[in-house]
């Protein structure tokens, strides 16, 4: 949003857990919506580990044809078959956060309704950096 990116609907897949372990079957409709991307953001590392598979059966090279990226940074980012470029959850941020608020809950103190939290991405080699256009 930042970089002023119209992101299309019709590039956007929402997978859920039946589709997921189905993901191989739904090969063709996946490599579909991802044709002219030159990146796919998985919600996970497993999903995106997955998408590695169905890239490497139809010959799409990662990150040369297409750019991943995902969500976890698990150890199945760091290991898969390409390591995967990953968001790290400040999953014990947010647990301590979430700890503190209940407590200020309990002493009937107000707490914020949201509480935004900082994210680190972990540079692997599933992303390639492309050039930008002469203008």
């Amino acid at each position: 949003m930042e970089a002023n990116i119209r992101i299309l609907d019709k590039r956007v897949a929402w997978l859920d857990s039946r589709q997921m372990s189905e993901f191989e079957q739904n090969a063709d409709w996946i490599c579909r919506r991802l044709e002219g991307c030159t990146a796919c953001v998985c919600y996970n590392d497993v999903m995106a580990n997955k998408l590695l598979a169905v890239c490497r059966s139809r010959g799409i090279g990662v990150p040369e044809d297409l750019s991943v990226i995902s969500i976890d940074n698990s150890d199945v980012a760091a290991y898969c078959e390409v390591p995967l470029t990953s968001a790290e959850n400040p999953i014990r941020d947010l647990a301590k956060i979430a700890a503190l608020e209940m407590l200020d809950m309990i002493d009937g103190k107000k707490v914020p309704h949201s509480t935004e939290l900082e994210g680190e991405i972990v540079t692997r080699v599933s992303v390639a950096i492309l050039e930008q256009p002469q203008l």
